[in-house]
């Protein structure tokens, strides 16, 4: 049969790749699928999709696991931020307020949503502003980079209090 197969002609050759599926088993009207765009026998389309089937349920399942432990670390972290001593705040490049953890209300007086959306430059003493922008500016510039820095900040009560500040560089 080899040997037949050989010196058959080249158009006899493709004519039997269009008549079976990939695995050799024969084609004919009652055989034959197409699943996800391919031409399959009967046989071979059952195994494709029971396949597929277990494969997309495989990632259903890592899917959820993967949103679940997410979720649960979202939950200790946000925990840890609100629960912290220190007044934790995310600020953008600007100076905008984006978030203020509780504390703040604890440290400067002002509800977090108070001081949302607000730019922190009124909070800042007039003396202190250069050093501040100047250092602000600094570790924008920088991804990744961090300092700190000692500064007065105005309490709500009109005081100044004295904050020692870490910031940090996320945007990349």
């Amino acid at each position: 049969i080899d040997k037949a197969l050989a010196q058959e002609p080249r158009w006899a050759a493709e004519n039997r790749a269009k008549t079976h599926c990939p695995k050799g088993h024969p084609y004919d009207a009652a055989n034959t699928y197409a699943v996800y765009g391919r031409r399959r026998c009967k046989a071979c389309a059952r195994a494709y999709q029971a396949e597929y089937r277990a494969t997309r349920r495989h990632e259903a399942v890592e899917r959820t696991r993967a949103e679940d432990a997410l979720r649960a670390s979202e939950e200790r972290f946000r925990t840890l931020i609100q629960r912290s001593a220190d007044a934790i705040q995310l600020i953008t490049p600007d100076g905008t307020i984006l978030y203020s953890s509780d504390s703040v209300e604890a440290v400067l007086g002002y509800r977090p949503e108070e001081i949302a959306g607000r730019s922190v430059a009124p909070y800042i003493h007039p003396e202190d502003a250069p050093a501040v922008g100047a250092w602000l500016a600094g570790v924008a510039a920088e991804p990744g980079a961090s300092a700190s820095l000692e500064y007065r900040v105005r309490h709500k009560d009109g005081s100044w209090a004295w904050v020692e500040t870490t910031i940090a560089n996320h945007l990349a």
